[in-house]
């Protein structure tokens, strides 16, 4: 299943965007970057206040984790990745996402099923 890779560079914190203008592919055990399924795929989605702060506190421990990596960490510039800089694998994301849906109490959704809460710009 793609999901869609963000890197910092994808992000206007201060303008409280996102840019939509890629999707991260697991291929055969391998991650893949490439352009979103269709046209409609691109785009820019405005993003809440409280989403812009937890993304600005992402991104203050996400440079500990960089200093703690030293020479180890991948310099790929993506949101979301493990303890050395490199992505999150998009099977991980979904089976973390299901077990705190469940944990949650909430009905059941999916990752995918989440993307009609977003609000195009």
């Amino acid at each position: 299943m793609p999901v869609v890779s963000r890197r910092w560079g994808d992000l206007d914190l201060g303008a409280g965007t996102l840019a939509v203008t890629s999707q991260l592919q697991q291929l055969g055990g391998r991650l893949a970057e490439g352009p979103p399924k269709s046209e409609a795929g691109r785009r820019v989605i405005a993003l809440d206040k409280t989403t812009v702060a937890a993304l600005a506190g992402h991104r203050a421990r996400q440079q500990a984790e960089r200093q703690a990596a030293g020479a180890r960490w991948v310099q790929a510039e993506y949101v979301f990745t493990i303890p050395v800089g490199r992505p999150v694998a998009p099977d991980r994301v979904t089976r973390l996402f299901r077990d705190l849906v469940t944990a949650s109490g909430l009905p059941p959704v999916t990752l995918h099923g989440l993307r009609h809460g977003a609000l195009p710009v």
